[in-house]
């Protein structure tokens, strides 16, 4: 399972030498606020391969991984044949000696801004110019289009359909917008969506719960139902 998020062995998959542009328009869903740039202000070779580096990931078990696995090896040298493993996987020098570290997850940062204020201030006082996301190699998170809120109220009140639903949860991972490793693909949803889903897709609407909270209920369902 975990060789299937982390790479895979595919003559389609985009490289870093020619890297795949991802369509921003959805084109099933008519948008009130179309997308048009999708953080062009910052560049990195992170997800230029979906989910590759993982957010859940150390830089140093890719690096494990590349130094001790020849199969491994070869494959990421034939993704980015121009760069070195430290290169797309690793973190950038700062000014704090040890931060980032290696032995660190993205996520463990990330989490750790989100959720603990004495660190938050601690980052924005060292690193007033730079997002945490940006200092781990990632591009920001985007705002949800407003069209997909409203989407999220009327399907829970059934005006529209469930396929026309998945389409923007699905249009949102595929684009980043909020990033979460590890996602399913295919169905979002399932065939059999839970009253709670419909209910946290209307409390989102109405800006009682977050965009954070709504995404990972979701994809904490299609886990399960991608499992199963």
């Amino acid at each position: 399972m975990e060789e299937s998020i982390d790479y895979q062995e595919s003559s389609t998959m985009p490289s870093a030498q020619e890297p795949e542009t991802i369509p921003i328009e959805n084109r099933e869903i008519v948008s009130s606020n179309p997308i048009t740039e999708l953080n062009s202000s910052f560049t990195t070779l992170k997800s230029v391969i979906p989910n590759f580096p993982s957010l859940d990931k150390s830089p140093q078990h890719y690096i494990d991984r590349y130094n001790n696995e020849p199969k491994y090896h070869s494959w990421f040298d034939s993704q980015f044949p121009f760069y070195s493993i430290d290169d797309v996987v690793g973190y950038k020098l700062t000014s704090v000696d040890g931060f980032p570290s290696l032995d660190k997850s993205p996520q463990h940062y990330i989490d750790r801004y989100n959720n603990e204020p004495k660190y938050h201030s601690w980052f924005d006082s060292k690193f007033p110019d730079i997002s945490i996301y940006n200092i781990l190699g990632y591009k920001d998170p985007i705002s949800v289009p407003e069209w997909i809120r409203n989407n999220a109220g009327w399907w829970a009140t059934g005006e529209i359909t469930d396929s026309t639903f998945a389409t923007g949860i699905e249009f949102i991972l595929e684009n980043d917008i909020i990033v979460i490793s590890d996602v399913p693909s295919g169905n979002v949803l399932g065939d059999e969506i839970p009253v709670w889903i419909r209910n946290n897709a209307l409390w989102w609407s109405q800006n009682l719960i977050s965009e954070d909270e709504f995404v990972n209920s979701e994809i904490s369902y299609s886990r399960r139902n991608y499992c199963n």
